[in-house]
């Protein structure tokens, strides 16, 4: 056996190769590559922030594995399925300074087989010491060993004159913060390429419409499914942004002035947007919104706070009066998006209380409660975080608000798969995982991508990229609209709709819940330009 390490001052990591060679035939249970026990004879088992893409994001004095997002016995998740992992970076933070590990999952251990084991217990639980671990190990989840455990169920059968070879690198910054792990997994493996595109943007423009006339609207009720068999409604978004403006893309053109007659008798011409965008009164739109943008300033709290109040059904979820990043997002949006509208000083002042208030937060949570527990962590949350926070930036011109906006903009990377596993369909680069927990603690959501949350991130990252350009917003949004194109139905039943998940371990697509493509479709429009 034989250990490698490789340093360049130029790059905060260290390059480690493992190998291992026999001259007889071995069965090999287990074969441990990095084995970082992080904080040892230093800051020890505590941390201030930790980070495994797709199974962790914790704060000081949380375990991981615990049963805060998801019940036992599906919390433990130290040596989970590869497939689960989004990012294979992970990492602790205190005091400031961060050490982390980093590999490709692709590598070809034994020249045949990919994606070795990765292993994260903060604190580590596993052996019972007073620091985190963060490693590798071989032979691979689940041909050899099953989840969860380190010891293979399958003993892998090395012949003679044969070798296993296991590459990471290991990193460390005195200065520095969780989520600069993605930072390092792309300047180390560079920015994953763009999914393969299913069909174009224009031919995605007009498959969604096809769903929108041919499978979503109902008649009788003169409106469209937001999911194929709810109740049918009228939209705003679908008649302005769809039928009137996505048509002007269209090659078609006697079916586009059809979509766009239909799309502006749905639309409420009382809306402000559509007043100013085609025809009404601008004036009694203006009017309306001033009017509600002092009422929701009136009623806005004091010290900026929103908080969760339950129902009895979602009581489970969370104490009554607790508050995250994702509720308070929510809650301030709509008035800070009228601050915007109309230039009202009192919504405006009411709104930048909240964003104050949610510098306290530093984990993306909370923004689906209605079936989420509040602690969980939720791509959901960081799209509304960074939203409002641009929104702040916008009215104010304040970098500080700017800063805010690219922080939680970036706490949305590990819910997004960063790399793509070569027996899955071409979904899982660029899919979205929606929380790092459960439904009720027990509908797990790892591994399960749900798109339309990260597209309501792409969807932020799209206005974020106007005004920034530190990271490849674009890029990262464009990733995950191609994977919701890719995951558009082309059956006639459900035709140009999507589904609300799709588990990435046994490729397993939701048919029971059937999305309306609107956000595929006006980030499709967004990024034609």
């Amino acid at each position: 056996s034989e250990v490698i390490l490789s340093v360049s001052g130029e790059y905060p990591w260290i390059d480690a190769t493992y190998s291992l060679a026999t001259d007889k035939d071995l069965s090999l249970s287990a074969l441990r590559g990095p084995w970082m026990w992080v904080g040892e004879g230093s800051f020890g088992d505590k941390q201030d922030l930790a980070l495994f893409p797709g199974v962790e994001y914790m704060e000081a004095g949380e375990k991981s594995s615990s049963t805060l997002d998801i019940a036992a016995p599906k919390n433990v998740r130290f040596a989970p399925h590869p497939n689960t992992i989004t990012v294979p970076s992970m990492a602790i933070q205190k005091d400031g300074a961060i050490a982390g590990l980093m590999w490709n999952p692709l590598q070809k251990w034994d020249g045949e087989h990919q994606k070795p084991t990765a292993v994260f217990a903060s604190p580590n639980f596993i052996e019972g010491h007073g620091n985190h671990l963060l490693g590798l190990c071989l032979p691979s989840i689940p041909d050899w060993l099953n989840a969860n455990e380190l010891l293979a169920a399958t003993p892998y059968e090395l012949k003679a004159g044969k070798g296993l070879t296991l590459t990471a690198s290991l990193y460390a910054l005195a200065k520095g913060e969780v989520l600069q792990s993605m930072d390092l997994y792309f300047q180390r493996f560079g920015l994953p390429d763009l999914p393969p595109k299913a069909r174009s943007y224009e031919d995605t423009l007009t498959m969604s419409l096809k769903a929108y006339e041919d499978v979503l609207w109902n008649e009788e009720a003169k409106g469209w499914m937001g999911v194929i068999g709810w109740a049918p409604g009228r939209s705003m978004d679908v008649a302005l942004n769809g039928y009137v403006i996505a048509a002007r893309r269209l090659t078609d053109r006697p079916w586009a002035d059809k979509l766009t007659e239909k799309g502006l008798s749905l639309a409420d011409k009382s809306d402000l947007g559509f007043a100013l965008h085609q025809f009404g009164n601008p004036a009694a739109a203006m009017s309306s919104a001033l009017t509600r943008a002092r009422s929701s300033a009136l009623g806005a709290p004091e010290d900026g706070k929103y908080s969760f109040h339950p129902s009895e059904k979602t009581a489970v979820l969370g104490i009554d009066g607790a508050t995250e990043s994702g509720i308070c997002a929510r809650d301030v949006r709509g008035l800070l998006t009228d601050a915007l509208r109309t230039g009202d000083q009192q919504a405006l002042d009411a709104g930048l209380r909240t964003l104050k208030f949610m510098r306290r937060f530093k984990i993306p949570r909370a923004s689906q409660v209605w079936e989420v527990p509040v602690h969980t962590p939720d791509i959901l949350a960081s799209a509304d975080a960074c939203e409002v926070y641009l929104l702040g930036y916008r009215l104010t011109g304040d970098k500080s608000y700017l800063d805010d906006a690219i922080y939680w903009a970036r706490t949305g990377l590990p819910f997004v798969y960063m790399w793509q596993a070569p027996e899955q369909r071409p979904l899982m680069l660029g899919g979205s995982i929606p929380v790092f927990g459960a439904t009720f603690y027990t509908g797990s959501w790892f591994a399960r991508p749900v798109q339309w949350n990260g597209l309501e991130w792409a969807r932020v990252l799209l206005e974020l990229d106007r005004w920034d350009k530190s990271m490849p917003w674009k890029h990262f949004a464009e990733m995950v609209t191609i994977s919701g194109m890719n995951q558009q139905s082309t059956r006639e039943k459900d035709y140009g709709t999507y589904t609300d998940n799709w588990e990435v371990i046994s490729d397993v697509e939701c048919v029971g819940c059937m999305l309306a493509p609107g956000r595929i479709m006006t980030n499709a429009l967004d990024l034609l330009g």
